[in-house]
């Protein structure tokens, strides 16, 4: 049955373009290239688009990686702190705490 309306549509065709003159053939196949090249234009935008998104994926797929690595903590010199009080500065005066600190090293 596909085949019987594809060759209606075919005779159609054919007796539309054998009753065209050479300019209504030339003003239809211009009209055709014209969207040829309509259609040309749009796929090759989207073409582009597609590239770029797939682009935008893979860096943000990237800094995901980036994010996800724990940071590394490097000392070379390690500081501990030991407050002692001392206990004759107890008269309620203001006491330096930079003083009672004595750092180690290690």
């Amino acid at each position: 049955m596909d085949n019987d309306n594809e060759m209606i549509v075919d005779n159609e065709l054919d007796n539309e373009l054998d009753n065209m003159s050479c300019d209504d053939l030339r003003m239809r196949l211009s009209l055709l290239d014209n969207e040829i090249k309509i259609m040309t234009s749009i796929s090759r935008s989207l073409e582009y688009d597609l590239k770029t998104k797939k682009m935008d994926v893979e860096e943000a797929k990237k800094s995901v990686e980036l994010f996800k690595v724990p940071p590394f903590l490097i000392s070379s010199i390690v500081e501990i702190l030991d407050v002692e009080a001392e206990e004759d500065d107890d008269d309620g005066a203001n006491v330096n705490l930079d003083n009672t600190v004595k750092p180690r090293f290690y």
